[in-house]
């Protein structure tokens, strides 16, 4: 059973607030739930405990500037992620010291430290690190807000005691949240130390802070400087590393130990601790942990935004299916692999095919050492005219086949036209260092579109019939023939209307619709894939033969609406002249394309 040490239990403070029992007790005070007699509802009450070390003028400080801090607090009574203040006062007590409290709304959860500790003994591991980043976003963003208040003398407002003790879960409605408690309690205890310090010139020994998650300028403000905003940015750096590894970011059980360790030059990432996390998520814990405050995060809002950043990337997950913002293109996750690539017209030899072209001879083997997405279907013709109309400054119709606008592949592109759209989507995409969108290498299409099990077509080795491809229609020579036909020949399809035809990974429309350009100049086959030296190296490692700028050939794949079934195998390789010359797009209207978002090899796996 919890002690009373104020002796308050059955009392009503201030004949309002009636004491029923004690819930919690920590080194700076009690909580007890209680009873709002006015209202009959629940409430906390927190009496704080003033050290006895403190003079009576730093226990006086140390009131006042409670009291400050709580007329602060109330400012954001209406942030939903920081528990609300209903009253302050002072209160004498039957055992003696008057005592300090706060009425704050009740809340029914549990607290970080006991999420961790439950999770410790489920053995369910560390979180990972979307996970993390994803529960310590809402607090920093609960942190933000405060961070926006100042005091009248101009000193920012700043929790400095975060720690998984003072967060806890609630059920909402909407789901579970975070509710940051004991805003401005350590605050109170830095002006009493401080005001003793004035009477006496020596130090109460009161720590107004927790070792196990302070910052360097909390165990040494000589050194380096005053506490603020950013050592709660600092916190949350060590809160966001114990979610990534399961254990306290600072090494030691004691004082002196936890000093060594927060000052230390080698910093508490969670890379320093043993976690596997991206590029991004690194650099955000060391920028949060940097030893001088000034090197970190000026407040918790400028974490927030890298932490969006991160988040707003494309995840590395199994199966995943990724949504880019701007376009509302979606794609897939192809992970790294090895496979067969190309095929063998000998009947006995590896990736023997029947219907082989020489073009796509000797079947080998290719290592993809780097995972990326692939874009689920091609560029449709919407997405494609909102980039021309971006480019040429207004309105321009360039996918002269077709009808349906929104849904069909854009069509009649050129090889550098679509070099130019990937690099106007990596740009609006603003993704983040490392991250761009390109055209796919012909190893990646090939591996996206038949995964590495060999497979004749995406879908398997069946045939391909209507309702897995669009292919073998009439087709129009070029565009004008098209227009004088006035419909008659054939047509593209609306882009996913085929799921039966997805490939492995579930790329959909990589046969037949419309051929699709790749980074690749065009060979004639793959007869010196992986030679070095004279010597054949196998498998292939990530081929990709680009050319040079102005290389006039580059290599189509996939097929298109009015070619044939030879012509919508995985293997099938054709090639097209490629131009910056805009006159040019009438001999591709055949002609469309995908592209691929590439990011940093620790945020696609390798």
């Amino acid at each position: 059973m919890n002690s009373d040490p104020f002796g308050l239990l059955g009392l009503a403070i201030e004949r309002r607030y009636r004491v029923d029992e004690v819930v919690g007790e920590g080194g700076f005070g009690v909580v007890y739930k209680g009873v709002h007699l006015a209202f009959d509802a629940p409430i906390a009450i927190k009496c704080l405990k003033i050290p006895h070390q403190y003079t009576s003028e730093g226990q006086a400080a140390f009131v006042e500037n409670f009291r400050r801090e709580g007329a602060l607090l109330r400012k954001l009574e209406h942030e939903p992620a920081i528990v609300r203040v209903y009253d302050f006062g002072v209160t004498g007590t039957p055992a003696g010291p008057d005592a300090p409290f706060l009425i704050l709304e009740w809340l029914d959860g549990r607290t970080l430290e006991r999420l961790l500790k439950d999770r410790a003994a489920s053995g369910s591991g560390p979180f990972s690190e979307h996970e993390a980043l994803a529960m310590v976003r809402p607090i920093a963003e609960a942190i933000a807000v405060a961070h926006t208040l100042s005091h009248p003398g101009g000193e920012g407002f700043a929790h400095r005691d975060l720690k998984p003790e003072n967060l806890m879960q609630i059920k909402t409605r909407k789901g579970m949240a975070w509710k940051v408690l004991d805003f401005g309690i350590a605050k109170a205890m830095q002006a009493g130390e401080t005001a003793t310090m004035r009477i006496t010139s020596t130090s109460s020994k009161v720590l107004a802070f927790t070792p196990q998650y302070g910052a360097p300028e909390q165990f040494s403000r000589k050194m380096y400087g005053p506490t603020g905003p950013w050592t709660d940015v600092h916190a949350l750096g060590l809160i966001l590393v114990e979610l990534l590894t399961e254990r306290c970011a600072l090494d030691g059980d004691e004082f002196g130990s936890l000093l060594i360790s927060a000052i230390a030059q080698v910093r508490p990432t969670a890379r320093n601790r043993g976690a596997t996390v991206s590029d991004a998520c690194e650099a955000l814990c060391m920028k949060a942990l940097a030893l001088m405050p000034e090197d970190r995060f000026p407040d918790a809002g400028a974490m927030v935004d890298a932490i969006d950043a991160i988040l707003s990337a494309p995840r590395l997950v199994a199966g995943a299916v990724w949504r880019e913002p701007i376009t509302g293109m979606t794609f897939v996750f192809v992970p790294p692999g090895r496979f067969l690539m190309g095929a063998s017209q000998t009947e006995g030899e590896l990736g023997f095919d029947p219907e082989a072209h020489e073009s796509e001879t000797p079947a080998h083997e290719v290592d993809i050492t780097q995972g990326f997405w692939m874009a689920e279907h091609p560029v449709t013709k919407v997405t494609f005219e909102a980039f021309l109309a971006a480019r040429y400054r207004g309105s321009s119709s360039r996918c002269p086949v077709g009808s349906n606008v929104a849904t069909e592949p854009a069509n009649s592109v050129g090889f550098y036209e679509a070099l130019a759209f990937a690099a106007w989507l990596t740009k609006r995409a603003g993704l983040g260092e490392g991250w761009r969108f390109d055209l796919p290498s012909e190893a990646e299409w090939e591996y996206a579109a038949r995964g590495s099990d060999g497979r004749k077509y995406p879908w398997g080795d069946a045939p391909p019939t209507a309702s897995l491809a669009c292919f073998g229609l009439p087709s129009p020579t070029n565009a004008l023939s098209f227009s004088l036909a006035q419909g008659n020949a054939g047509r593209p399809a609306t882009v996913g209307g085929r799921p039966e035809g997805k490939s492995p990974f579930g790329c959909q429309d990589m046969a037949g619709n419309v051929w699709e350009w790749c980074l690749d100049a065009w060979r004639a086959n793959y007869r010196d894939e992986g030679n070095k030296d004279g010597k054949r190296v196998n498998p292939s490692i990530d081929p990709c033969h680009v050319g040079g700028v102005g290389t006039w050939a580059r290599v189509v794949r996939g097929g298109s609406w009015c070619d044939r079934t030879n012509d919508v195998r995985c293997t099938r390789r054709g090639s097209k002249e490629a131009t910056d010359d805009t006159v040019w797009w009438l001999d591709f209207v055949d002609v469309g394309f995908r592209v691929v978002c590439r990011g940093p090899a620790s945020m696609v796996g390798s």
